[in-house]
């Protein structure tokens, strides 16, 4: 271990880690820290802190909404670093336990750094937990997203879309998100009589629900899609490149002197429609599609030949019939849109039949309608389905709710 003097230089050994000898005086330098450790006659110790370097930073960071960065390089050890931010005149400091003497990861920006405009350029440096200092690294405030509604809340910024339009947004935006696509229109009745059968209520639209999605590019098309008219299919709601909610079925309705178990069953869609009554062999309701929705409800025999609920988002469409009021398929409660929980994507309620005034319900959808009496209409832009037709009214059911998308990131 002993120092050698070559021309005006002294040359030290070097070794990734301490010799597992040495006896006082001895000097090396660590390879893996890129420092001299001396020894002092008992233990290795360091002649100078290790040096730091920074050799990426990623991560989003919006003006006015705050976000993280992460850091790679060296010498961080593993202990608490200092993360200071430097913009202008105005300073500001973070701590950060490093994970590893490579990484610092999820460093919050202070709040004095992102209030400052988009466009702003900050300097990073890190200073590790024996005073070493790394040289700075830029990265540049982002505009904040846009298109929709915008409401913060909790941590979060979400953005709300009932008419198709544009998101713009930093590259790489990590997001949450729910679609959902218009509701089906309600089945009608061609019943003549209060004896006549009630029109099947029509399917959710299609709902999809995810997290932590990462865009591409700086701008995501947005398309909603519109309710269907009372015996008319929804449409389909898009986040462009990501997912397509598919439009609801619509519902079953009772054809009167062709009334066959194949001509009144409910139609397939994101959730399917529930069917109309019928005295033939069980009509079905239509089906859903995998992951968006559930399948309407089915009619079978003359009980009081109400008519099916349609599919909801987390439930079937109830029977009509001696099966039941024929209630839409149940609702899926998403708090995305405001931090408290929103009803999407029910099933709209089968109509009455025959001399009852019995019809079937629904949570967003609209209801089923009494005797001689059309179904209502789902709310517009919760994907509700439309209620059918009450017996002996000659009418199409109600209109289907149009769709919706919500897209939030976390501040």
């Amino acid at each position: 271990m002993a120092s050698s003097l070559k021309g005006d230089r002294i040359s030290v050994p070097y070794n990734s880690s301490n010799p597992s000898s040495g006896v006082k005086g001895d000097v090396y330098l660590d390879t893996g820290d890129n420092v001299l450790f001396y020894h002092n006659g008992t233990t290795w110790q360091k002649v100078s802190a290790a040096i730091v370097l920074i050799t990426s930073l990623t991560g989003n960071v919006i003006a006015s909404n705050g976000g993280a960065i992460s850091i790679t390089g060296q010498g961080f050890l593993s202990g608490q670093c200092t993360v200071t931010f430097i913009s202008g005149s105005t300073t500001a400091t973070a701590t950060a336990t490093a994970a590893s003497d490579t990484s610092l990861a999820n460093v919050t920006v202070p709040s004095a750094i992102y209030n400052l405009n988009a466009g702003a350029v900050v300097n990073v440096t890190v200073t590790n937990s024996e005073g070493g200092i790394s040289a700075g690294i830029p990265f540049t405030l982002l505009a904040p997203p846009s298109g929709g509604t915008s409401n913060s809340y909790s941590g979060y910024v979400s953005h709300t879309f009932t008419s198709s339009g544009t998101f713009t947004h930093p590259s790489n935006l990590v997001i949450d998100y729910i679609i959902v696509a218009g509701g089906g229109g309600g089945g009608g009745s061609e019943g003549a009589t209060s004896a006549g059968d009630g029109g099947g209520g029509g399917g959710a639209g299609g709902m999809l629900v995810a997290s932590s999605v990462t865009l591409s590019g700086t701008s995501t098309l947005i398309t909603i899609g519109a309710g269907g008219s009372g015996m008319g299919a929804g449409n389909n709601s898009v986040i462009n490149n990501i997912g397509t909610a598919i439009g609801g079925g619509r519902g079953g309705t009772d054809q009167g002197t062709n009334n066959t178990a194949s001509d009144n069953g409910g139609v397939s869609g994101g959730s399917g429609g529930g069917a109309a009554s019928t005295c033939a062999t069980q009509a079905n309701g239509g089906a859903g599609t995998s992951g968006q929705g559930n399948a309407g409800g089915t009619c079978t025999g003359c009980s009081d030949r109400h008519g099916a609920g349609g599919g909801g988002k987390d439930s079937a469409g109830a029977g009509g019939n001696s099966l039941g009021n024929g209630n839409g398929g149940s609702a899926n409660s998403n708090s995305f849109r405001t931090g408290s929980n929103i009803q999407y994507a029910s099933g709209g309620g089968g109509g009455s039949g025959g001399s009852s005034q019995n019809r079937g319900t629904s949570t967003s959808g609209g209801n089923g309608g009494l005797l001689n009496s059309n179904g209502s209409s789902s709310s517009a832009n919760t994907g509700g389905g439309g209620g059918g037709t009450g017996a002996g009214s000659y009418a199409n059911g109600g209109n289907g709710g149009s769709g919706i998308v919500v897209i939030r990131y976390a501040t």
